[in-house]
């Protein structure tokens, strides 16, 4: 999952999602303002740590 803040979310109350499978995005209301989530399902990789940062900034680029 991915998300960053979104400026123009006018609806305070409603989450809209579009989806594929094994993939979605999602606009959503927060305390602090809107956000876009993008969540997307893989297969599961041995060996991945959890704490490896610089890994989990690839794994979005490689979601199809």
């Amino acid at each position: 999952m991915a998300t960053l803040p979104v400026d123009d979310h006018t609806d305070e109350q409603d989450v809209v999602i579009h989806n594929a499978p094994g993939r979605a995005v999602c606009l959503h209301p927060s305390r602090d303002g809107a956000i876009a989530a993008f969540l997307f399902r893989a297969p599961r990789i041995p060996g991945f740590d959890h704490r490896d940062t610089g890994r989990h900034r690839q794994l979005p680029g490689r979601a199809r």
